[in-house]
């Protein structure tokens, strides 16, 4: 089988925000999710790999082409 292949050529990078304080990006989204309570975004169960965001919580996406990391655009946010 055929690798999957990455048209756009970019890479995804994720951060929580809270109504008065935002995360780091992270390039995995388990990553931002087990750093969320730093911000008090949520909480993430390392036993059974759920994150529960707390009331107020968005989720914000960037994508870095690969090409040119200085192009960047946002992709969605959800919250």
């Amino acid at each position: 089988m055929r690798p999957l292949s990455n048209p756009l050529n970019c890479h995804r990078k994720y951060r929580f925000v809270t109504p008065s304080r935002f995360g780091k990006w992270y390039a995995d989204l388990k990553e931002a999710q087990r750093h969320s309570a730093r911000i008090g975004a949520g909480f993430f169960d390392e036993a059974s790999g759920r994150f529960f965001p707390y009331p107020g919580t968005k989720l914000d996406t960037y994508d870095i082409r690969g090409d040119n990391d200085d192009e960047q655009r946002p992709a969605f946010t959800f919250g």
